[in-house]
């Protein structure tokens, strides 16, 4: 209805390219379209598929012509050192005001039969898996480039008006500081390992076109050795960057988290100044997973991809993880955002390692070899309950104040969870949030294998909490020690999906949303 119009041109007011005479443009909340004289619709724009606004030169370069290539002008990335050979570049332009200008939007919506809400769900767990013939394949295209729309006015303060409008409705109601209106600058790193080794191919065939089109500067590195990522981002200039992008697993964002906290620039516990991308091509995709959930928004590269676009951030809690190696007696410290796993989930994660040509099945069959050589595992759990107004967390070597809450004896598993999914199809913390300051710690005593194994397949959709011997306990910060204060631990400690050295201490405590990640809101 006519309330739902914020801004509509007058007759003659607007001209689109590829069509001859005037037209009247309406724009609502959550769409722009396009009318000829008689009020019949040439063309509409869905506001939620906007990735950029920005106005140039009448007759000036089209989409392909408007980013200028370094190197051997669009080539595959070079191998060796990791760097892009055909980095791209974009330009913000400076104009008068009585310039004659056209205004560019580009979309990028649902492709054909794709729908609006995303495709099909996994039947047991409502994502993209492996396990039903009816799961899409998360690597599928569901989204398709539409023709630039373009809109010209005889008199510039028009071009300029609708310029702003535009910007404001995409934002919406957020007053977010929309930046689809500019020109953005990004690195990327692509792990030719992740996504069975389809990584790269997906990141130039849908991610990169997509990025582009929208004026977004990019410097590629496919990483070609551990730690890799960790490397570059020590010796980049982070405020010279708009975003961060990750193609690959959780394990790459673990190693990108390394580099931006030890990074000068975030010298004294300041936060990340820099959003972070993640496209999902790895075997678990936990932390892409939960930015999709909180979103409702369907687990894909193109929406992933959407989200960087169009700038729109979740802060995301980090993890101070501070450990003592076993027969050491200087403690160190690494930084977490999404796990800390100890005990038999922890044997599964690592001693699947071999599998991982398998994708998301290798912790299925990990798990199922883990419940017939059952182990138990001594230990000491503290911590401090979410609900204290306490917030006392002392240094790693220091005893613990009165407040925190202990358990002592056999455990099964210890699972700190960040996030609600650990995996696409495994949700160990259904109630968490990722920016609340919070932990949220699973916890499974002395239990048979029945209750285990009742839970273990209760993770698919988080019933697990519905299981005698699961315990879910929200908390600030938390301490784990070997059963003897100074002994090692009985298991191997897993952060982010990456093993710890052999430890008799860890703990972890949380700075609240210290990072942001890009999200389709």
């Amino acid at each position: 209805g006519d309330e739902d119009v914020l801004l509509e041109s007058g007759p003659g007011d607007l001209t689109m390219a590829g069509r001859r005479g005037a037209v009247v443009a309406r724009l609502g909340r959550t769409a722009l379209s396009v009318h000829d004289s008689l009020g019949r619709r040439l063309r509409e724009v869905m506001l939620e598929d906007v990735t950029a606004i920005y106005l140039r030169r009448r007759g000036g370069a089209a989409r392909k012509g408007a980013a200028e290539h370094a190197g051997n002008g669009g080539a595959a990335p070079a191998r060796g050192d990791g760097a892009a050979a055909a980095d791209t570049f974009f330009r913000d332009e400076s104009f008068e005001d009585d310039e004659d200008l056209e205004l560019v939007v580009v979309s990028f919506p649902p492709a054909a039969g794709a729908g609006r809400s995303g495709s099909s769900s996994c039947c047991c767990c409502s994502l993209p898996c492996c396990c039903c013939d009816s799961a899409p394949d998360p690597f599928q295209v569901h989204r398709e480039a539409a023709a630039d729309l373009v809109l010209t006015s005889g008199t510039p303060d028009f071009i300029h008006a609708w310029e702003q409008g535009i910007r404001d409705a995409v934002a919406g109601s957020s007053n977010y500081d929309v930046c689809v209106s500019r020109a953005r600058r990004m690195l990327v790193f692509v792990s030719p390992a992740s996504g069975n080794g389809r990584a790269v191919k997906v990141f130039h065939s849908q991610v990169r076109p997509l990025l582009e089109a929208s004026r977004i500067s990019l410097r590629v590195i496919e990483t070609n050795h551990q730690h890799h990522c960790t490397e570059v981002i020590l010796a980049s200039t982070i405020s010279e960057l708009d975003g961060i992008i990750v193609v690959g697993g959780d394990g790459m964002i673990y190693e990108l988290l390394q580099g931006l906290k030890n990074h000068p620039e975030c010298a004294g516990g300041s936060n990340i100044p820099v959003a972070i991308g993640v496209i999902p091509c790895g075997s678990g995709n936990g932390l892409a997973t939960s930015l999709s959930v909180q979103q409702d928004r369907p687990l894909g590269v193109d929406t992933a991809t959407m989200a960087v676009a169009k700038g729109m951030t979740q802060d995301v809690d980090v993890w101070n993880v501070t450990y003592m190696p076993t027969g050491g007696s200087q403690a160190k410290q690494t930084y977490a955002c999404l796990s800390l796993n100890w005990g038999i989930l922890a044997d599964v994660d690592i001693e699947s390692e071999q599998m991982r040509c398998l994708g998301g099945a290798r912790f299925t069959i990990g798990a199922a070899k883990r419940l017939c050589w059952l182990r138990r595992y001594e230990g000491s759990l503290f911590y401090l309950d979410a609900q204290r107004e306490d917030d006392t967390v002392p240094p790693i070597d220091q005893p613990l104040p009165a407040s925190w809450s202990e358990l002592h004896g056999e455990f099964m598993v210890v699972w700190a969870m960040n996030t609600t999914h650990a995996a696409t199809d495994c949700i160990p913390a259904p109630d968490a949030r990722m920016d609340n300051g919070w932990i949220e710690l699973v916890i499974v005593r002395n239990t048979g294998r029945g209750q285990l194994l009742r839970g273990m397949l209760g993770l698919e959709n988080g019933t697990h909490t519905q299981v005698p011997g699961w315990e879910t306990v929200a908390c600030k910060a938390f301490r784990l020690e070997g059963a003897r204060r100074g002994s090692p631990l009985s298991s191997r400690v897993v952060v982010d999906g990456e093993l710890l050295e052999p430890v008799s201490c860890v703990q972890v405590e949380v700075s609240r949303a210290e990072s942001h990640f890009f999200t389709y809101k």
